[in-house]
């Protein structure tokens, strides 16, 4: 008989992968962080065409049968907003890491919503990992 213990010692953090695996954040551990206050956090509006760049096609796959099955709660945040700075080149930039099928239904509904900012790039570090070997490149594939 499996035990619930033993089936919550397999559950593994969910980590949100960036640029190609450059950028690495512990989306678990950043709502734990959220909720135990150990980050400054806050709850904002967005408009649809936020929303858009967000979770922007070009940048950001969504499964579109999974986008149209989900059913939204606008009362609550839909995501998590994070500013973050490269460490290179010292370059801030903000992404969203979690709500991406949410944010583009949103977004999809002409509705607003509701994420969690972080906006100190110090307490992203508290959850995120680079790795420098990677570029910062949406597309690394393209001449410079």
């Amino acid at each position: 008989m499996i035990k619930l213990i033993d089936i919550l010692k397999e559950v593994k953090d969910e980590i949100f992968s960036a640029y190609h695996g450059r950028y690495l954040f512990n989306v678990t551990k950043a709502y734990q962080m959220i909720k135990s206050g150990k980050v400054k956090s806050s709850i904002k509006p967005f408009k649809p065409y936020m929303m858009r760049q967000l979770s922007h096609p070009e940048f950001s796959a969504a499964d579109s049968k999974k986008v149209a099955a989900i059913k939204l709660d606008y009362s609550k945040p839909l995501g998590i907003v994070v500013k973050f700075i490269d460490p290179e080149s010292n370059r801030p930039d903000w992404i969203l890491i979690d709500g991406n099928h949410r944010t583009r239904k949103a977004s999809e509904n002409e509705q607003d919503g509701l994420f969690y900012v972080i906006a100190d790039p110090k307490d992203v570090t508290k959850f995120m990992k680079v790795d420098t070997s990677k570029p910062h490149q949406l597309f690394p594939d393209d001449d410079e």
